[in-house]
């Protein structure tokens, strides 16, 4: 991304990979791990 488009970001997540992932996959990956971190979520509440 170029760094005008960066700087309209409120965040930036990067995913340490040597290949690309299609936005969707990297968007399920994020909100996976953004899930397992939440409060509840796999505590099996």
């Amino acid at each position: 991304m170029s760094q005008k488009a960066l700087e309209y970001c409120a965040d930036v997540v990067q995913i340490p990979l040597e290949f690309s992932l299609n936005v969707s996959v990297a968007g399920s990956i994020v909100l996976y791990d953004r899930l397992l971190k939440s409060s509840s979520f796999g505590m099996g509440v």
